[in-house]
């Protein structure tokens, strides 16, 4: 037992560092190893995915509101932005979170690990332009309907799904960065209310879970990602912003790469 605390607790401080440096939830680091972890303690092969992600959301609540406050110091959160899409991003991760119903683990699996190896493609492609600005705040919305299903579904914050899409549309390496760790916020409460909900009354084979949410693993590692991320916040500043979206892109790739072999 005391090694699995010290995992969580490392899991928690890497995390937490580099989900203040490149504006992610923690979740694409999260998920795995909570797929190992409750793999090795029993958990059930149906149940195991999406406790993963559903616990990965509750890491992801306090990852994302120490990350967004260190980065806000810099001046680094758009508000005006967090405030026109925050809402139609909660409505897509309970739509996200509703689906996990409706689809296997394994197929919740595969479309984690396949999403991260689209988004790392986006990431290390720098010449990939959308626009030269973001678009008309009707497709804003809407695009953050899409981002909260999929962030919801992966157990992420939305960073990954934010900050490619909007550099792409020439915004601010850095400003996305700090604005992606606000929508995590966003993501995660309603996330985890549906994946409390989706899981109720599943045998998960692990004391004091709430549905697919295991509250013991998301108070271990997020103490641990109160101390670090506002350490990688203030380290983001001073790292070009295309040394950002290598780091980034290459975490998603070595999770997707994990899960794909676990299958």
């Amino acid at each position: 037992m005391t090694a699995l605390i010290l995992i969580l607790l490392l899991t928690g401080a890497v995390t937490g560092f580099i989900a203040g440096m490149v504006g992610i939830g923690g979740g694409i680091i999260v998920v795995p190893v909570l797929y190992m972890v409750f793999s090795s303690l029993g958990v059930p092969t149906d149940a195991l995915m999406p406790l993963a992600v559903g616990t990965s959301l509750g890491t992801v609540l306090i990852t994302s509101l120490a990350s967004a406050r260190g980065h806000h110091k810099h001046g680094q959160v758009d508000i005006p932005l967090f405030k026109e899409t925050a809402l139609f991003i909660i409505g897509g991760a309970v739509i996200g979170s509703l689906i996990v119903k409706a689809i296997s683990a394994q197929q919740l699996t595969l479309f984690f690990a396949g999403m991260a190896l689209v988004l790392a493609t986006l990431l290390v492609w720098d010449k990939l332009k959308l626009a030269a600005a973001l678009p008309a705040p009707k497709w804003r919305k809407t695009a953050g309907v899409g981002v909260g299903v999929v962030a919801s579904l992966m157990g992420i914050g939305s960073g990954i799904l934010v900050i490619p899409l909007i550099t792409a549309c020439g915004y601010p390496i850095k400003r996305a960065i700090g604005t992606a760790a606000a929508f995590g916020v966003a993501v995660s409460i309603p996330g985890i209310a549906g994946f409390i909900f989706a899981g109720w009354g599943v045998a998960t084979n692990l004391p004091y879970s709430l549905g697919y949410v295991n509250i013991p693993t998301v108070l271990t590692i997020g103490f641990a990602t109160l101390i670090t991320a506002t350490w990688g916040a203030k380290v983001s500043q001073a790292i070009p912003g295309v040394v950002l979206r290598r780091i980034l892109a290459a975490f998603l790739v070595l999770t997707a790469i994990k899960l794909l072999t676990s299958l």
